[in-house]
């Protein structure tokens, strides 16, 4: 975008957020020129007839950066990219007889023609035709909308090429739906046994707090089906990555005294009610009071009617559910998420591939979940 503001104004300019833009420039033409995922804009401008003879100030233009969201993408694949790209510009921009008034031009500096990976990749949109008037004319006006429309269509296509299907592990991506629900969240929580031998262990297990808000000034809202009112949410989430909803044999069998072990590590019940507590787990998937929820959530591919007659207060939750709240989530909050260098791998993955697809489905297709098994 242009400069971030100065005490004095041009007198052909105006105050859009924290910039100084061109007064004739509508706020709907900014807010869409500024949304797409792949084309940074970095300069516009509306055209001056006043301006110097000679001088590019007379045409209208949009110029992008496709670095930041490009190189990930190039740098992994031999493909010849530069000329994948140059040829859908191309497609998309050259307009036969050039009734849109186009003129584009697509470079890369620094480029070593091996890798993007210090190179700036840069996409300019001028008009043909120079400003006639000082006021913003009907031809002015439609090039702009017709500038949004094509780089829409140009976007679409870049979101697309660099959203390769990626490989997540179902615990990993439980986890993330779980901590992105306020959880906080542990993976493989191991049951150690007084032989010296490890028991089985919980693929995730989190504590949600009640009163759990994220942004007081306009609430997060959770995955209701994680929302509980007044008390102290526990999971215990078994995942399966390829299979309808399941838990292994131990969380089934009190013998086995899996579920005593880990309600001992969490802590959240006295040790003279873990043993009751657990009896009523390992019978219907879930224990109440006044304080808590304790519950066996089963995470697969579609739900198991068996499960729900064995146990029949168990929660059962699909993959295609969890990856719509993980897309709602990243692409309904993306000024308060987009910041987070502290995330794991996983989750900068998640965010990036949410952000970069055009629909829900689109995300959910990207998304190949594995087993750590």
């Amino acid at each position: 975008m242009n400069s971030e503001t100065y005490p004095h104004f041009e007198a052909h300019e105006r105050l859009w957020k924290r910039y100084r833009v061109d007064k004739n420039l509508k706020d709907e033409w900014l807010e869409k020129l500024n949304s797409f995922r792949t084309l940074e804009l970095i300069s516009i401008c509306e055209g001056h007839a006043d301006a110097k003879p000679n001088s590019l100030r007379q045409y209208s233009h949009v110029h992008f950066d496709l670095s930041k969201k490009l190189f990930s993408y190039f740098d992994s694949t031999n493909k010849n990219w530069k000329n994948i790209i140059k040829n859908k510009i191309d497609t998309i921009f050259d307009i036969p007889n050039n009734s849109l008034n186009f003129s584009h031009n697509f470079s890369i500096r620094k480029f070593d023609h091996t890798s993007a990976k210090d190179s700036v990749i840069l996409f300019k949109l001028r008009h043909s035709k120079k400003r006639e008037s000082l006021d913003l004319d009907l031809k002015t006006t439609e090039w702009f909308e017709n500038v949004i429309i094509h780089c829409q269509s140009f976007d679409n296509y870049l979101s697309k090429l660099c959203t390769p299907v990626i490989e997540i592990n179902a615990e990993d991506l439980a986890y993330w739906y779980f901590r992105l629900n306020g959880f906080f969240t542990i993976k493989n929580l191991v049951v150690h046994l007084l032989s010296g031998f490890q028991g089985t262990d919980g693929d995730v297990v989190g504590v949600r707090f009640p009163h759990r808000r994220e942004i007081r000034e306009n609430k997060m809202i959770d995955d209701r089906k994680l929302i509980i009112d007044k008390k102290i949410h526990v999971v215990i989430c078994e995942v399966k990555s390829n299979e309808v909803c399941k838990i292994n044999r131990p969380f089934r069998n009190p013998e086995s005294n899996i579920i005593n072990r880990i309600l001992d590590g969490i802590g959240i019940l006295s040790f003279n009610n873990v043993d009751d507590a657990a009896s009523l787990i390992y019978r219907d998937g879930a224990y109440e009071d006044d304080g808590c929820l304790i519950e066996i959530i089963a995470i697969g591919t579609q739900q198991n009617p068996d499960l729900n007659r064995e146990k029949k207060k168990i929660k059962q939750i699909v993959w295609s559910d969890v990856l719509s709240f993980i897309y709602d989530r990243h692409n309904d909050r993306i000024l308060e998420k987009q910041r987070h260098p502290q995330w794991d791998e996983t989750g900068k993955l998640l965010w990036d591939t949410a952000i970069m697809c055009t629909s829900k489905q689109e995300f959910i297709s990207k998304i190949h979940i594995t087993s750590s098994n």
